[in-house]
C-alpha cells in the first residue's frame, strides 16, 4: 500500500490538489527536462503540493518540478481502493446495525 510520506490532505487542501496537478499537466511538465517553476498561491496549495511531493507524484529537478504521471495514476489507484475498503466496512456495519435495531 503506498502511503504519502508527509501530511494528509483534508478538505480544501484535497480541492487545492485539483488545481496543482492540472497547472503541470497543461504546461506540460511530464518529465525532468520538462520541469517548470512552481510557486503555490494559498496554504491550501502548499498542503497539497506538499502531499504530492511526499508521495512521489511531483519531482523535483535543476530546473523546478516535474509530474511523475505513472505514479501519479498509481498514488491515486491506491487511494480510490482504500476509500472503496472504508465504504464497504461502513456499509456493513449499517447493515447489521440496521438488522439488530429492526
Amino acid at each position: 500500500m503506498i502511503r504519502a510520506a508527509g501530511p494528509t490532505l483534508t478538505g480544501q487542501a484535497v480541492r487545492a490538489r485539483g488545481t496543482v496537478v492540472p497547472q503541470f499537466l497543461a504546461r506540460h511538465a511530464l518529465s525532468a527536462p520538462d520541469a517548470i517553476g512552481f510557486t503555490p498561491a494559498n496554504a491550501a496549495e502548499r498542503k497539497a503540493f506538499a502531499v504530492l511531493l511526499g508521495d512521489g507524484s511531483i519531482r523535483g529537478a535543476e530546473g523546478g518540478y516535474w509530474l511523475d504521471l505513472p505514479r501519479y495514476r498509481l498514488v491515486e489507484a491506491a487511494r480510490a481502493r482504500r476509500r472503496a475498503g472504508i465504504a464497504v466496512v461502513v456499509a456493513v456495519i449499517g447493515a447489521v446495525a440496521a438488522m439488530l435495531f429492526y
